[in-house]
């Protein structure tokens, strides 16, 4: 009675040492230990589970008895399944889900700002989008197994029947929810390189289309003022060229310079190449420093708007 509420017992590392659980005394690897002879977890989180038991074995016989059931049926369970070996690879390809979970909320809970672009942070949206994937993938492993057991009834376990269609059986409208961060939440092709991009139009963040707007603004302008140069100097071939923090140059192909021509005084030379002279003049210099304003505003919305999402996964 004294050890009623008692549910694992307790091993120190001499014992554990001492009975070669995860290290043996010859070398001191995994080698000839009880894990490596009952280790057949395919997922790092199964590996981890596995330790956890054998670190911490159960106390209860009831309660042995009860993962010793649901690890019996559940090996029946994927023996007469017809598609056991589709659903091993799905657990193969599900990630590692807990740790990702981890690094979610740690992101969605920090106070500072989130730069976007930058490599740390791309890293940070490329694993959301992993464990968002290894969800849907956990999701589709629930269903086949809830599927495969409740057409078994010859199988019982308590375990097994309050995960898969009990209390603990995740909840009907799980994909409805997950779903919203594939499909509205953000465009997960860009999100799979690393980029944000929120969706275009009613759905969308109104200060992201606010800002994406002026970004478009300026761009239609520098087109616009591209269109005028090749009509004044009647050369169908200039084109913008780009060369590190000043970009946006008029470049003047070589072809164009021919005695008797000479370059409209507000022209200012920036470089020159193979292919041409490049200028700026003061209306171009004005578009080019709005278009960096106007990408560092993009910039800083596409990072609200990923907190935003992490903030309401999580």
């Amino acid at each position: 009675d004294m050890d009623a509420d008692k549910k694992h017992l307790v091993l120190d590392a001499c014992t554990l040492t001492n009975l070669e659980i995860f290290a043996n005394n010859n070398d001191g690897s995994e080698r000839d230990t009880l894990f490596s002879f009952v280790d057949h977890a395919v997922t790092a989180g199964g590996k981890r589970l596995l330790k956890n038991w054998l670190a911490k074995p159960l106390y209860s016989a009831k309660a042995i008895n009860q993962r010793l059931d649901a690890v019996d049926a559940l090996g029946t369970l994927l023996d007469d399944a017809a598609d056991h070996l589709e659903i091993r690879d799905l657990f193969a390809s599900f990630g590692d889900v807990e740790r990702g979970l981890a690094r979610v909320h740690s992101a969605a809970a920090a106070e500072e700002t989130v730069v976007m672009f930058d490599d740390t942070n791309k890293r940070k949206v490329v694993d959301f989008v992993k464990v968002l994937k290894g969800l849907k993938t956990g999701l589709e492993i629930s269903d086949r197994l809830r599927h495969e057991w409740q057409g078994v009834p010859d199988c019982t376990s308590e375990v097994l029947d309050s995960l898969l269609i009990g209390d603990e059986s995740i909840s009907d409208d799980a994909a409805e929810k997950l779903d919203y961060f594939f499909t509205s939440a953000f465009d997960f092709v860009e999100a799979e390189n690393g980029e944000v991009k929120p969706p275009i139009g009613e759905s969308g963040d109104p200060e992201y289309l606010a800002a994406l707007g002026k970004l478009e603004d300026v761009d239609r302008e520098l087109e616009s003022e591209l269109d005028m140069w090749r009509g004044k100097l009647g050369e169908r071939s200039l084109r913008w060229y780009h060369r590190g923090k000043e970009g946006y140059q008029l470049e003047v192909p070589k072809k164009w310079f021919k005695p008797g021509r000479r370059i409209p005084s507000e022209f200012t030379p920036m470089s020159e190449g193979q292919t041409g002279k490049r200028f700026w003049t003061p209306r171009i210099q004005e578009l080019y420093r709005r278009r960096v304003d106007a990408l560092e505003g993009l910039s800083d919305q596409e990072s609200g708007v990923f907190k935003k999402i992490l903030s309401r996964f999580d």
